[in-house]
């Protein structure tokens, strides 16, 4: 009875695991910029506004 209690604790604790580190990797690493990002981001910005097209 323990082992199956185990098991299952196990499994589920697995899923959890799974779920979390792919949603860090397909989603939340992919839209946090750091500091050199948005300091290239910025100079973009200033040369769209300030081109004639």
């Amino acid at each position: 009875m323990k082992k199956k209690i185990y098991i299952t604790l196990f499994i589920v604790s697995l899923f959890i695991n799974i779920y979390f580190l792919g949603k860090w990797l397909l989603i939340d690493q992919w839209y946090v910029a750091n500091e050199e990002d948005e300091t290239i981001l910025g100079e973009m910005v200033v040369k769209a506004i300030n081109s004639n097209d």
